[in-house]
């Protein structure tokens, strides 16, 4: 009798348990579903694609963010997609071989960039756009703005990569067009054999990281220090470090005309949103990143040490301001992702 009775007893509570585990689900899913219902309804708000023009697409490259992958991938895609792809175009302001415009605080310069990418459309064939530069406002010129994408990583990490990624041996060795090497010796034997860790315990030159600083001058001049600066653009405020009206703009710029940046901690993601909102230019992106593995790891440094905690942590603090900034971008590519059926 006894038996029988711990049977039932077992049976009604494994019957409860389910009935609990199902209820459960099925207030989660219910969740979700409302989450994807809302972010569909704002799906217009996310996708502003169709603000940009068609045939312009210009990938301003945040540095070590994988930008160089994206480069290998449009490579292949411009052929599967049927457009032409530029690093540099005609009349294209260049202050040397060793600098690139990233920042460009004279006007005469912005249109002259504005005029060489006009001249190229007016070809008549959909291009894209791939450099290391700040975010140009077409709008200063009157004209239509481009179709804008770029990536981010977490600032801490990228800032590490570079430091590291400069001090390599292939970024100190460089060949000319002639095919002659030399060496850039952009740092002196000293400061390539430093540490990061020990750089910024002696405050050698570009390793102070003091709010109000200047980016693209001085001890951090072609650093790339701030990934913020690439969606800012080119007035005085974008060339200060940790500035809050440096990153209010920076986010302003992404929702007005950045139809996707993508994460590169979220690779795939990454790949699905610029499939689905810029499909002009990245229709077959996953599937052509799969075909083709060796786009990816581009520049992997196998020089580049552990780095401790304790610093992460000290960078951390030092730019606060450049951490949210990633973080709101990477919520709205999860939203994009999302909203996108």
């Amino acid at each position: 009798m006894m038996l029988e009775v711990n049977k039932t007893n077992r049976l009604k509570l494994t019957n409860i348990i389910s009935a609990t585990c199902l209820a459960f689900c099925a207030y989660y899913y219910s969740q979700a579903v409302t989450v994807r219902q809302a972010l569909s309804r704002v799906g217009h708000e996310l996708n502003i694609t169709g603000r940009g023009n068609p045939d312009m697409l210009i990938f301003n490259r945040v540095p070590k963010v994988g930008s160089q992958t994206i480069m290998n991938l449009i490579g292949y895609l411009r052929a599967a997609n049927d457009f032409d792809a530029f690093t540099s175009l005609d009349n294209m302001p260049e202050y040397s071989k060793d600098s690139e415009t990233v920042f460009l605080p004279d006007a005469p310069m912005r249109q002259l960039t504005v005029d060489s990418l006009m001249k190229t459309q007016n070809k008549g064939k959909s291009f894209a756009f791939l450099k290391h530069q700040n975010f140009l406002n077409f709008s200063e010129f009157n004209e239509s703005p481009p179709i804008y994408m770029n990536f981010v990583r977490h600032p801490v990490e990228r800032v590490i990569s570079w430091y590291y990624y400069v001090r390599a041996p292939w970024y100190q060795i460089e060949h000319d067009k002639f095919n002659q090497t030399s060496l850039r010796m952009s740092l002196s034997i000293r400061e390539l054999k430093t540490s990061l860790e020990d750089c910024l315990k002696m405050n050698r030159r570009g390793c102070i990281f003091e709010k109000g600083m200047l980016l693209h001058s001085g001890a951090h001049a072609m650093s790339h220090v701030s990934q913020m600066s690439f969606f800012c653009g080119h007035d005085r405020i974008c060339n200060q470090w940790e500035q809050p009206e440096l990153h209010r703009r920076a986010k302003e710029n992404v929702e007005k005309y950045f139809a996707v940046v993508g994460v590169l901690e979220d690779w795939e993601i990454s790949l699905e949103v610029l499939e689905q909102y810029i499909p002009r230019f990245f229709a077959q992106a996953r599937k052509v990143a799969q075909d083709n593995p060796d786009i990816k790891h581009v520049n992997k440094n196998i020089y580049k040490p552990k780095v401790s905690t304790a610093i992460r942590h000290w960078l951390a603090a030092k730019m606060p301001l450049e951490i949210d900034f990633f973080h709101f971008c990477r919520q709205r590519l999860y939203q994009q992702y999302l909203a996108h059926p």
